[in-house]
């Protein structure tokens, strides 16, 4: 299932109304929408990381806590240089109050999308850099975290103001007219997410795969860590098991070269 956790209404509103997502009437904690058929829910945390990590933690054990589930922070980001209506995948998250606390999202495929790091704040920021702005992916990563691996994490942000202009936060139809005008990308990176986690095999198998190659072949420890990364691309792209790979090369850092080579992927 994805979770999408959302600060406000407003920038929930065109998430809801494009996926057809019902309000959970049974909830009083938060504003729960679902969509069953399509295995997406959507909770409302309110403004702050400290919320967004209580939603996010919410949301695990309304639903059943089921470990390794989507998870997908959206909504409205700041940045210096960055057009209003812009898509930005984050590639990075720090708290600014506490720059030693940092999540890297690890992306299994690329998804066409501009990447930056985001910033979290606990109050507005009105000091634009190169970095995105928000008030909520570090809670929302921090919780995340404890329920399911970094490849099914993802933060998805709109630019709404930069050093030049900004929107009018009030109005609910500017915020909802700037997100739906994205949200042909917007469901295209959701397909993708769904892809991902259908077709991502099991981490027992991954393990078994990753223990079949280091018998047959002598990894150095930092090859053992690319081998592992390349294995997990490899695994959720493919529906197909590894053979042709056991037998194939003479060494390690063959086997790595050509695994880069097939994935077009660089580690």
């Amino acid at each position: 299932m994805l979770h999408i956790i959302v600060a406000t209404f407003s920038e929930a509103n065109p998430i809801i109304n494009y996926y057809k997502l019902k309000k959970n009437i049974r909830v009083s904690e938060f504003e729960i929408y679902e969509n069953t058929r399509k295995k997406i829910s959507l909770t409302i945390s309110g403004v702050g990381k400290i919320s967004s990590a209580i939603a996010t933690c919410f949301t695990f054990f309304k639903y059943g806590q089921k470990k390794n589930s989507l998870w997908l922070n959206f909504g409205l980001a700041g940045n210096k240089e960055l057009k209003i209506g812009e898509i930005v995948l984050v590639s990075k998250v720090t708290d600014n109050t506490n720059k030693q606390k940092t999540f890297f999202p690890f992306f299994l495929q690329d998804f066409k999308i501009k990447r930056k790091e985001c910033i979290t704040y606990d109050m507005p920021n009105n000091k634009y850099n190169r970095s995105l702005s928000d008030m909520e992916s570090i809670g929302f990563f921090y919780s995340a975290n404890k329920f399911s691996t970094k490849e099914f994490i993802f933060s998805l942000k709109i630019i709404s103001d930069n050093e030049k202009e900004k929107i009018d936060f009030k109005s609910r139809k500017i915020v909802f007219d700037l997100i739906f005008e994205k949200i042909d990308k917007i469901d295209n990176f959701i397909k993708k997410l769904t892809n991902i986690k259908t077709t991502s095999l099991t981490e027992d198998y991954l393990n078994k795969s990753f223990k079949r190659f280091t018998k047959q072949y002598s990894f150095t420890f930092s090859q053992q860590v690319a081998l592992k990364k390349l294995l997990k691309v490899y695994l959720s792209r493919k529906n197909i098991v590894l053979e042709s790979f056991y037998n194939k090369y003479d060494n390690a850092d063959c086997i790595i070269k050509n695994l880069k080579k097939f994935l077009n992927y660089e580690i």
